[in-house]
């Protein structure tokens, strides 16, 4: 599914979201618009191809803020995409392997969702993290999708199965 596609069925769905009645009030749901004038922060860590996926899909939109879905779903704002509040941010894995990382997002729960430099999507549970680097010595990261793009369609397919009341859903965590 290509970016807009993908838009266009989560805005929809938001729209649905919006009329369910939880007996709360619902936080801010949305698929931020495009801001093409912003720049990524870093992308020298990414490989071309995850680069490339990167721009396509902030060009069809700015992140993603879903407080309200599962236990939210939080995608950065193209100028925060490789930029670091603190030491606290992880840019690097150090584990079993060591390789760099880029923080995309990350869910309600403090989990990260990361593109590593092979393109995959990775979710990062909380954990020891210093000077930028997290460090994985139980092997807790699990590759969530090949590429931004099934990571996207995975998103869309939580906000179907919270929309819907889908029990037994198994969400992205």
């Amino acid at each position: 599914m290509d970016f807009s596609t993908w838009k266009s069925n989560a805005e929809r769905l938001l729209s649905q979201l919006k009329a369910i009645d939880f007996g709360y009030p619902l936080g801010e749901n949305v698929v931020r618009e495009s801001d093409l004038d912003s720049a990524f922060a870093d992308e020298r860590r990414l490989s071309e191809a995850s680069i490339h996926e990167l721009r396509s899909f902030y060009e069809v939109c700015d992140g993603i803020s879903w407080p309200d879905v599962q236990n939210g779903y939080f995608l950065k704002q193209r100028k925060e995409i490789g930029r670091t509040k603190d030491e606290y941010d992880p840019v690097r894995v150090t584990g079993a392997t060591d390789y760099d990382i880029v923080v995309v997002g990350s869910s309600g729960t403090g989990t990260f969702f990361a593109i590593g430099n092979n393109g995959e999507v990775l979710s990062i549970p909380s954990g020891r993290i210093e000077k930028n680097t997290y460090f994985d010595k139980d092997g807790d990261i699990q590759v969530v999708a090949s590429t931004l793009s099934d990571f996207a369609g995975l998103l869309v397919a939580d906000l179907i199965a919270f929309v819907e009341d889908k029990p037994g859903h198994a969400y992205v965590s």
